[in-house]
């Protein structure tokens, strides 16, 4: 896309502090942002903004793919009984959904998102596959093989909005969801 994903505006404001305000406003306990290569332009922006319950932190590995993040997000957590992991690009993530994720969730089960028959964001990872999943190679690992070896405690969960599929690949993309967010607001 030639520009950073989190940074795109959306009404003058970037797609980063949107999802923030929807994550740190949601019933979750903590939220880590992780970020990668582009981490100093991301804090600059993000500097002076207070958002409550928000930790960032930098995974200096990001050239070893997404999954490193993932690892370094799962280093920092705190007696949490579960993870819930979504994307820095999909703006239509409200805290309601991240809320309704939080309260169909039941110990040790792998939770995904459905919305007509196709799997979303953010999924949910009980707190028993962390050490696995931090022993992983990062280059050579991804949450959909974690998610492979349990299938026996995935649960798919209904969602009632196409958010959780949206995803922004390319300029066409984030045309697209500027127009259908000038619609929703």
């Amino acid at each position: 896309m030639g520009k950073l994903k989190p940074l795109l505006l959306f009404n003058g404001k970037t797609i980063l502090e949107i999802l923030l305000d929807e994550y740190t406003n949601s019933q979750l306990s903590e939220v880590i942002l992780v970020l990668g290569a582009a981490a100093e332009k991301i804090e600059k922006r993000l500097a002076g903004l207070k958002f409550r319950k928000l930790k960032i932190i930098v995974n200096t590995d990001y050239k070893k793919e997404m999954f490193s993040s993932i690892q370094k997000g799962l280093e920092t957590i705190n007696n949490a009984d579960a993870v819930l992991i979504g994307l820095a690009d999909n703006v239509f993530i409200t805290k309601n959904i991240i809320n309704f994720l939080i309260r169909r969730y039941r110990y040790r089960e792998i939770l995904i998102p459905i919305f007509n028959g196709k799997s979303g964001h953010p999924i949910v990872l009980p707190s028993f596959l962390y050490k696995e999943i931090l022993d992983e190679e990062p280059e050579k690992t991804t949450l959909k093989d974690i998610i492979h070896k349990h299938p026996d405690i995935v649960k798919i969960v209904k969602v009632g909005s196409d958010a959780i599929l949206f995803d922004m690949d390319n300029k066409e993309d984030y045309e697209n969801a500027k127009n259908l967010w000038k619609r929703q607001t």
